[in-house]
């Protein structure tokens, strides 16, 4: 890997890695994968390479190692282990998947909220689906076909082996989790050891149960909604259990309020419809 421009005074460096398109295709196109490396701080201590994935799908690894890899680890982490983060395939500094001409255009195919609530806004962000669906399909090249997630695990491949690792040390977070077993499930013997935090129901997440892949998105079956809604929930009687000696008391009865039935006009209809 070559020398990156320090970081807060840290030794980054950067490289770029080639690959196949499609691992399984007859010809020989390549793509550009982009890791970054922040090398252990003791030599002589060095066991080898903490590969680190940050979840999204499609979180950036560089960034997380140039933000977060200096402090998030331990001395002991950091003594004995370089700490390495790629971009996946058609993610940000590696070769890209490109549907727009530029930011600008991109940002004017989205919709003007992060989630849709009334019936008008499911037909906003249905219409926006379908823009960014039909500019990725006639922009976006043959990436747009080999950006699954096994394709994303067998990249860390070459990844491994640019790094003079005979196994892969990896820890990944949220669904970095699910592509973490994927490798280990696709190369079990290459496997050193395994970090997942956030870990994710994988079946949930590929295909569903039964008939939900046709029925359901993966993000709702994944329930992550349900599960985050209960720790709150639990958080707030605990705090309410302590009174006065919990700061966040004040915010539990309006939290609560915010999840009753909206109000209705007189003729049914929705007043953020209108």
């Amino acid at each position: 890997m070559g020398a990156l421009s320090p970081q807060r005074g840290f030794p980054f460096e950067c490289a770029k890695v080639w690959v196949p398109v499609d691992y399984d295709g007859p010809d020989r196109s390549l793509i550009a994968l982009a890791p970054v490396r922040l090398p252990a701080t003791d030599p002589a201590r060095r066991i080898g390479s903490l590969f680190l994935n940050p979840g999204g799908p499609g979180g950036s690894g560089v960034d997380f190692v140039l933000g977060l890899g200096p402090f998030l680890y331990s001395e002991e982490v950091r003594a004995s282990f370089d700490l390495v983060g790629f971009d996946p395939r058609g993610i940000a500094r590696s070769t890209p998947l490109l549907c727009f001409d530029g930011l600008e255009e991109s940002l004017a195919a989205l919709p003007p909220f992060p989630f849709p609530v009334t019936p008008r806004e499911e037909v906003t962000q249905t219409r926006s689906n379908a823009t960014v669906a039909n500019a990725c399909d006639e922009r976006g090249g043959r990436i747009i076909d080999h950006m699954s997630t096994a394709n994303v695990a067998r990249d860390m491949e070459p990844l491994r082996r640019a790094v003079g690792d005979a196994k892969l040390t990896y820890a990944g977070y949220s669904y970095g989790s699910y592509l973490g077993v994927t490798y280990a499930n696709l190369f079990p013997d290459r496997v050193r050891a395994l970090v997942v935090d956030g870990v994710l129901d994988p079946v949930a997440w590929a295909t569903g149960r039964a008939n939900q892949a046709a029925t359901l998105p993966f993000s709702t079956r994944l329930r992550s909604d349900a599960e985050a809604q209960a720790t709150l929930e639990e958080f707030f009687r605990l705090c309410d259990a302590g009174g006065e000696t919990c700061a966040f008391r004040r915010f539990s009865r309006p939290v609560r309020r915010s999840r009753r039935p909206p109000a209705r006009g007189a003729a049914g209809s929705d007043p953020a419809d209108g």
